[in-house]
């Protein structure tokens, strides 16, 4: 695959701030991580929506990572694995996987933007992750949870609530990595989670991944598309 189209900076540096969020949700969850093959990847069953492994180096040894995760389907446990191909670059069909889903990376550069109209505040106490959970997964309780009250100490994320009065209504994970700040797990409106991002990090780009409506919410926003990724799962 070494004739695939290489990817743009913007989209490496989406990925590796999209791996540092997974490397985050993973330390919350006590599990370790180790790096090979230009992929980071858990050691144990990563929370719910989150991958096993990501890749985050265009120009690994494609033959070797596919190998590598040949392996991990093979010995994939009854909820099976999940992989981010950060670049779409492999094809893991033979390797017993199939396409969970496919998505755009986004970016937003650094300018003026509109000021957020509601209330945001940093989430801070774990009564109060644990509400903001419960409105991310659209008003019930996720068990077992997948934002712990652990990832309220890690100093590379910021898990954001936007309140209309004391009604919690929106809510976004800004986690800022070299030039740009990843902007994640939006819920609401998603304008609103891009100008709070742009109004506390008003020289960084924005980047982030969707599809679907979201995607579509996030080219309103102001956001462009800047590469593909693929999501494929086994087990």
């Amino acid at each position: 695959m070494s004739d695939r189209p290489q990817p743009s900076d913007l989209q490496r540096q989406a990925a590796l701030n999209n791996a540092a969020w997974c490397l985050a949700m993973w330390r919350a969850h006590g599990l370790n991580a180790q790096r090979q093959h230009g992929m980071v990847m858990c050691e144990g069953a990563p929370p719910r929506f989150y991958p096993n492994a990501v890749t985050i180096d265009p120009d690994a040894d494609v033959a070797a990572q596919i190998e590598w995760l040949g392996k991990l389907a093979a010995a994939a446990p009854a909820g099976g694995v999940a992989v981010k191909d950060s670049f779409a670059a492999l094809d893991l069909a033979g390797a017993g996987y199939r396409p969970l889903f496919e998505a755009q990376w986004i970016a937003r550069d650094p300018g003026a933007a509109a000021s957020p109209g509601l209330d945001w505040r940093l989430v801070e106490l774990a009564d109060d992750l644990l509400a903001w959970e419960v409105a991310w997964a659209g008003g019930e309780a996720t068990e077992p949870r997948v934002f712990p009250p652990a990832l309220l100490g890690d100093t590379g994320t910021g898990v954001m609530a936007g309140f209309d009065g004391e009604a919690l209504v929106a809510g976004c994970v800004l986690s800022p990595t070299g030039p740009v700040v990843g902007l994640t797990n939006v819920f609401g409106d998603f304008a609103e989670a891009a100008a709070v991002a742009a109004s506390m990090f008003p020289d960084r780009t924005l980047v982030g991944y969707e599809r679907g409506d979201d995607l579509a919410a996030a080219l309103a926003a102001g956001f462009r598309a800047v590469g593909p990724l693929t999501v494929w799962t086994a087990g």
